[in-house]
């Protein structure tokens, strides 16, 4: 029997270790990109696949291209369950200065761990890899099968990432954890998300005088007018619910020279949705405030573009189910105290594979929201230890 006390002291052990895999992973850098043709977030798994390899296991990579795989790992134990563990490889853009640490230093100082992904999400990646890695040390053997899938695109909506493997038939799971940011508490209740792009065109007109219609900058000045309307009742907070809506302007783009009218105009609306509300009753309500302005004025024709692709789903995780007592038990073990719950809209892969095969999936990270994307994002050891050690508990408890 694996004892708390032999798993505090191997993750104490193995510590640097642990720091090192974390800095060599940042210091791949993984930025998503707006387009995903140059994207090269897979790249840095070649870290996790080298550390899974030291640990004795036989990891493979999948992906769409040499610059995208995504890395997958199976221990098989016993005939049993199979307990998922899912993270992803690719971070938000880097800030647009830098701080007293370079941005992929993955330095290492006597509290913390710096660089672009230290926060979101290689710290929480470094972690589940520990806590497979070191168990098998222990000589622990699962009873079913413990996966990590370590997966590209998750912040562009995962369409070559999670969702091009769940149709390919991977990511099942009976049970598990995303590793992604919860401000270490446990996130069991996680809002729909999705985005959309609406665009107004025009002819194209000089500008040294009038446009002979109306150009496609001043069509979409009118569009945003409205939907920041709607957007000021959208985030008020929705009575009995706990998670916070909110509808963001993400990008804006028009226009080609500074004396020629903007004949096309283009934004995207990132939108987190809680129920009661739906993306097909927000997706409505986009609808009659586009075609309220096309009946107001001449020449206000628009497109949308992006509904195609599936929303990231609405996903709960039952407070009485066996992963989240679990969870709850090995922390009360460790900390003394219960664990907070996290309700957010943070949009994760998570969803999509509690929506495919009902995995129940709560998440679960060694870190914080606010340094994401900030100069010098950063982890902090003592999370990042106690969250390995953390993870090895419940797989005790799970798998045992």
């Amino acid at each position: 029997m694996i004892t708390g006390e032999q798993i505090h002291d191997i993750v104490q052990q193995q510590r640097d270790d642990i720091l090192q895999c974390l800095s060599e992973s940042i210091q791949i850098p993984s930025e998503q990109t707006f387009s995903r043709v140059d994207a090269k977030d897979g790249l840095c798994g070649r870290v996790f696949v080298k550390w899974l390899k030291i640990f004795g296991f036989d990891p493979w990579v999948i992906g769409v291209n040499e610059n995208r795989l995504n890395v997958m790992c199976d221990w098989v134990g016993e005939a049993g369950p199979v307990f998922l563990f899912n993270g992803h490889l690719d971070t938000h853009p880097r800030p647009p200065v830098e701080g007293e640490h370079k941005m992929f230093s993955g330095d290492i100082t006597d509290e913390n761990v710096y660089g672009v992904g230290a926060a979101n999400m290689k710290s929480g990646d470094t972690c589940a890899v520990f806590a497979m890695g070191l168990l098998k040390k222990l000589g622990f053997v699962p009873k079913g099968t413990i996966n990590i899938s370590l997966v590209v695109d998750e912040q562009n909506g995962g369409v070559q990432g999670a969702k091009w493997l769940i149709d390919r038939g991977y990511l099942k799971g009976d049970f598990g954890i995303s590793m992604d940011v919860s401000d270490k508490k446990l996130g069991v209740e996680i809002g729909y998300a999705f985005n959309t792009t609406i665009i107004y065109k025009s002819m194209p007109a000089p500008a040294h005088r009038p446009h002979p219609n109306t150009d496609a900058m001043l069509k979409m000045m009118r569009a945003v007018n409205e939907l920041l309307k709607y957007r000021a009742e959208f985030i008020k907070p929705i009575p009995g619910c706990k998670l916070p809506q909110n509808m963001s302007i993400t990008t804006f783009h028009g226009g080609h020279a500074a004396n020629t009218y903007a004949d096309r105009c283009a934004i995207t609306i990132d939108t987190r949705v809680a129920p009661p509300n739906t993306p097909d009753t927000v997706k409505a309500d986009f609808i009659k405030i586009l075609d309220e302005l096309k009946n107001e004025y001449s020449d206000m024709d628009y497109e949308i573009q992006g509904w195609d692709r599936m929303p990231k789903p609405y996903m709960r995780v039952p407070e009485d189910c066996a992963i989240v007592k679990a969870c709850d038990e090995a922390y009360m073990e460790m900390f003394g105290h219960p664990l907070e719950r996290s309700y957010h809209m943070g949009g994760q892969d998570a969803e999509y594979i509690h929506h495919k095969y009902g995995t129940l999936m709560p998440i679960l990270s060694p870190s914080l929201f606010d340094p994401i994307a900030q100069p010098d994002e950063y982890v902090s050891i003592r999370d990042m230890l106690d969250t390995t050690e953390l993870y090895m508990r419940i797989l005790v408890k799970m798998m045992g």
